[in-house]
């Protein structure tokens, strides 16, 4: 029998931290996937209907009360009701789609745009931030291309809704109590590394965010990746790429007025779980800071070196957990609508100081990526857009290949601008034009 869907989720400390940061950039992730053919639309539309049944928190609306916020399960009605899939011929609707808010008040949490270009089909899911990190998301693609390929062969397929728990208690439940005093340090240090010294390195933009974001994108080809990883075979990807970043923003925004290049990054803390599985569809995201400090070094190689040695010493201890409990300790105990009476204040105060973000949204696992027909050309994910004056980069793999993300308003870093930070991005790694 299929498990009931109930009426309310419960809200984690998570859910409420995400509300409070649409204050800080808009809530929303995308995945794109490019295939070789094309999509019977009519069966995605039904598996992306399933879809907000599969991942009971998708058909929810969040419910900000005062006190007690809840997610509210949307009638079946409207649910069915809901324009889940926008079709068109034209490509140049992909940046609107882009562009476009999708409420965590009214409607579904995702929406999808399918276009067609001759032979060739292009799909574009957006999915609020407040229901699924990067990590979740692309747990999301995996299942939708499950659900159409399952429909294929039964077009009464009904998958089994995943009810398991959407907090991060399943992360550090484990952990306690022995770990009490070594997470208590590790969000000491966190607060320290993001914080000290206060003057770092900002990209020069604007303030102002008229228009929807507009989004800019960089490609590095596997040949390459393979070839910048053989240069350096004792760092990750992400230090090889934070190091390309690094350079690239010291290049942008030049020498004056900073003293530590600081970056925030992201941390997938499903690497803490068995088989790296949530229990449901949520937010299981951390911070790590990275202080490389006021000299860089010469060369990229010399950049690597500083980067991979910060990172290791973040690694040494609970990377990513320290975010989380400052989260709980500062929300878990007040209600949310004071939280959101002082978010506005701190929202205003905060961003001008915000650092660059470059978030690793982790590699898209191919073999789980499968429509059955037609095949999966390429996959990527595209980072939320952070508001001005704030940036936050992204990267996402697929097929030993890197794409690069970034979301801006034009008012506040024109597109020849954000353009050029991507482009210095290309010419610092190995293997690019300077």
């Amino acid at each position: 029998m299929t498990p009931a869907i109930p009426d309310r989720l419960p809200p984690r400390t998570e859910d409420i931290a995400l509300h409070t940061m649409a204050r800080l950039s808009v809530p929303q992730i995308h995945g794109v996937i490019e295939l070789e053919g094309a999509l019977d639309s009519d069966r995605l539309r039904r598996a992306l209907r399933l879809l907000l049944d599969a991942e009971p928190v998708l058909g929810c609306r969040f419910v900000p009360r005062w006190l007690f916020p809840y997610w509210q399960r949307l009638a079946p009605a409207e649910l069915d009701a809901a324009e889940l899939l926008q079709e068109t011929d034209a490509a140049a609707t992909e940046p609107d789609f882009l562009g476009d808010d999708l409420p965590a008040d009214t409607g579904p949490r995702l929406a999808a745009l399918l276009i067609h270009d001759d032979e060739t089909d292009r799909l574009v899911l957006k999915v609020h931030h407040q229901a699924a990190d990067a990590g979740g998301v692309k747990e999301l693609l995996y299942r939708l291309a499950a659900i159409y390929r399952a429909l294929a062969d039964d077009p009464d397929h009904t998958p089994i809704p995943r009810s398991g728990s959407r907090s991060l208690m399943q992360i550090y439940r484990p952990l306690m109590p022995g770990a009490v005093f070594g997470l208590l340090w590790r969000m000491a240090t966190d607060l320290w590394d993001a914080f000290w010294p206060p003057r770092h390195l900002q990209l020069p933009m604007g303030a102002t965010m008229e228009g929807p974001p507009r989004f800019a994108t960089l490609h590095i080809g596997p040949d390459r990746v393979a070839a910048i990883r053989a240069d350096a075979p004792d760092a990750t990807l992400n230090d090889l790429m934070l190091a390309g970043v690094a350079r690239a923003l010291a290049r942008q925004a030049g020498p004056e007025g900073w003293d530590t290049l600081r970056i925030w990054g992201t941390v997938d803390l499903r690497r803490y779980l068995p088989d790296r599985q949530a229990d449901g569809l949520c937010n299981l995201s951390g911070f790590m800071y990275v202080n490389i400090g006021r000299v860089i070094g010469d060369t990229y190689s010399d950049t690597v070196a500083r980067v991979k040695a910060t990172v290791d010493r973040i690694k040494g201890l609970w990377p990513g957990l320290g975010y989380p409990i400052g989260s709980w300790l500062g929300m878990g105990p007040v209600p949310l609508g004071l939280i959101d009476a002082m978010a506005g204040t701190v929202g205003a105060l905060f961003l001008p100081h915000m650092p660059p973000v470059l978030t690793n949204m982790g590699a898209i696992d191919e073999a789980a990526l499968d429509f059955g027909e037609p095949a999966v050309r390429h996959a990527r994910l595209v980072v939320p857009t952070s508001f001005a004056p704030g940036l936050i980069m992204g990267v996402s793999g697929f097929r030993g290949g890197v794409d690069f993300s970034m979301g801006h308003f034009c008012s506040a870093l024109p597109p020849d601008q954000a353009a050029a930070l991507l482009d210095a991005i290309d010419a610092e790694l190995p293997g690019g034009e300077a």
